[in-house]
């Protein structure tokens, strides 16, 4: 039996061993290397952008003139570059580095290895059948939750159909009675 994400979060909720591990990324696990050696630089890439730079330096391009936006354009893209050889520079130190194979593995591979575990735990017959009275439980907590949202759904459209009808209603009346009291003959020959 495969089990669907909700009813996986469900058991998640409820028997913690089942709980998957965090699996963080590469440049994440980069970063937390380098931190141990008190280097505190942020990932980047020659694809991301700094959309703040970016609408400032529109602003003085804007304010200014084009000359002197584009010198801000021009600086705003010499830091990014220089932000990206840093990053690249930091990154490669940190993959060549002797001991980060092992934090790599203990970082990424661990969680992962622990996850696989999991998953493979639920496909196992035995745990199933541990797990049958909990998923009961939650076919009845599904089945309340859906059934609350449609009756809220129905109410919901009840009181909002009610009040429209009702001010539909109400403003028809109100036309009805200003036409009586403003009614002005457009035919009459007045000489």
């Amino acid at each position: 039996m495969e089990y669907t994400k909700e009813q996986i979060i469900y058991i998640q909720e409820n028997k913690p061993e089942f709980v998957l591990k965090e699996v963080p990324s590469l440049d994440f696990v980069v970063v937390e290397f380098l931190k141990k050696y008190e280097v505190f630089v942020k990932p980047m890439t020659s694809g991301s952008r700094n959309v703040g730079e970016d609408v400032a330096s529109g602003v003085l391009t804007g304010l200014a003139g084009p000359d002197v936006g584009l010198d801000a354009y021009g600086v705003s893209g010499q830091k990014k570059q220089t932000a990206v050889q840093e990053w690249t520079q930091w990154k490669q130190w940190t993959l060549n580095h002797k001991d980060f194979e092992d934090f790599r593995a203990k970082k990424i591979d661990e969680p992962k290895a622990l996850n696989m575990k999991v998953l493979e735990k639920l496909k196992d017959p035995m745990v199933q059948k541990e797990l049958e009275p909990l998923m009961e439980a939650f076919g009845k907590k599904d089945k309340a939750a859906k059934k609350g949202i449609i009756i809220g759904l129905i109410l919901f459209f009840g009181i909002f159909g009610g009040l429209n009808i009702y001010f539909l209603l109400e403003d028809n009346q109100i036309f009805k009675n200003n036409n009586r009291s403003s009614y002005v003959p457009r035919n009459l020959d007045i000489k």
